[in-house]
């Protein structure tokens, strides 16, 4: 357990600067108009610590060896970056202004939902949205020699793009860095001046996911992993805190049924040894219980317990398909509550069946969102995560093929792939 909590270390310093270099600062937020305290400001260094301002708009942080520069993100303030020239002596006071939409409103002219590259011979292969920018990826002409990355603002309007060769995908890591992926390295991606493109911290890919591949989620400086119980039909959920390599249990989940079924199906075999069925009828019987059309090997031999978990600034959520609850944390990490859900299966005259949900989070909102699939078109419904149920339907574009759909400052981001030669992919954007 040690060394996946040094793994993920790793991680973090190889994004940042040396960790013996940070410096501990106290600050508040304050309107610049008003001189009111922001409360709930999401403050993050360039080494991913992340706090949250308390009622009197005060933090404190953890930041590296100034100059360097810190991000406040807020729902009525938007994204603001604030450079630290010098380790302030006392209480670090930062003014900021409320954001308006003037020119957001201009560029929407009326329209909700918009083609961000309908001009452009560029057919995009994968595209990810952070700090108010859309990186995207994808082709010239969809010839495959002409591969480039874009940054573009929400509203498709290019900023910078260069070439690139061979790059598989971009990833957002569980810091909300953007990374490009190539075969044999991956770059985390920095646009510095708003308008350039920077490859930075490279590391060989399988290292990356490797490193990557057991953290769930990043959430108020603690890494959130998941362990399968050994010999159980069980799942751990815990997190890690740096210099602390104590697993900090949040949750333990069963499947208490299919624990059930195996133990019968034990007592069966047991029976069928002791009066000698021919073995040729036991393999049978064991080919025909794992005889399910789409069941993959790996899923006979070693069973997942369904879960989902998210987080917004403050409070994690896990569901518990098996319990039908939403398990709601603190920040520090203290359950608050469970709350029962119905959104998550449905009846059928053989039985009950779990959904196929994706679950997404605004993160400049907080709102969270319920994706599901019916049949051709894919629904959108919002979750009240105080009370656990699903509000109403929010009617998206009847496009069955959209894909890699994304919210972000209450618009829809997704991909849709023209029914025209040459078949370009082209990036939507729809206003909530």
């Amino acid at each position: 357990m040690y060394y996946k909590f040094m793994l993920a270390v790793i991680l973090i310093i190889t994004a940042t600067s040396i960790r013996a270099q940070d410096r501990k600062i106290q600050g508040q937020i304050i309107d610049k108009e008003t001189r009111n305290p922001v409360v709930e400001a999401h403050v993050t260094t360039t080494n991913g610590l992340v706090v949250v301002t308390d009622d009197s708009g005060l933090f404190e942080l953890e930041i590296p060896k100034p100059p360097t520069v810190i991000r406040i993100t807020h729902i009525t303030y938007g994204i603001i970056e604030y450079q630290v020239d010098t380790s302030p002596k006392g209480t670090l006071v930062i003014q900021i202004e409320a954001r308006t939409s003037n020119l957001d409103e201009i560029q929407i002219s009326g329209e909700r939902l918009r083609i961000l590259t309908k001009t452009d011979n560029f057919s995009i292969q994968e595209f990810e949205i952070d700090q108010g920018v859309i990186w995207f990826l994808g082709h010239m002409n969809n010839q495959a020699n002409r591969q480039r990355l874009f940054l573009a603002n929400l509203y498709g309007d290019t900023l910078k793009s260069i070439p690139v060769k061979r790059a598989q995908s971009l990833y957002q890591d569980v810091f909300d860095n953007i990374h490009i992926i190539f075969k044999d390295s991956s770059f985390q991606l920095f646009n510095p001046a708003g308008d350039s493109i920077l490859f930075l911290y490279p590391i060989e890919t399988t290292r990356f996911f490797n490193i990557m591949g057991d953290v769930l989620a990043a959430f108020n400086n603690k890494l959130i992993f998941k362990q399968e119980m050994p010999g159980s039909y069980a799942v751990k959920f815990y997190y890690l805190q740096q210099d602390d390599p104590v697993q900090h249990v949040l949750t333990v989940m069963t499947d208490t049924l299919e624990a059930d079924r195996e133990w019968v199906t034990n007592k069966k075999d047991r029976l069928m040894a002791i009066y000698r069925i021919p073995e040729l009828a036991n393999m049978w019987k064991t080919v025909l219980r794992y005889t399910k059309r789409g069941t993959k090997f790996d899923q006979v031999i070693r069973h997942h317990v369904p879960f989902e978990l998210f987080h917004t600034n403050n409070d994690l959520y896990i569901i518990n398909y098996l319990n039908d609850s939403l398990l709601c944390y603190s920040i520090d990490g203290k359950f608050v509550k469970g709350l029962p859900i119905k959104f998550h299966k449905e009846m059928f005259l053989a039985g009950t069946d779990y959904k196929d949900l994706t679950f997404l989070i605004d993160p400049i909102s907080q709102n969270a969102y319920l994706l599901e699939r019916y049949m051709t078109r894919w629904v959108l419904s919002q979750i009240n995560l105080a009370t656990g149920k699903k509000g109403t339907t929010i009617p998206l574009p009847d496009y069955s093929g959209m894909d890699g759909i994304y919210v972000y400052d209450n618009a829809v981001y997704f991909t849709y792939h023209e029914k025209l030669h040459p078949y370009y992919t082209r990036l939507y954007r729809y206003q909530l």
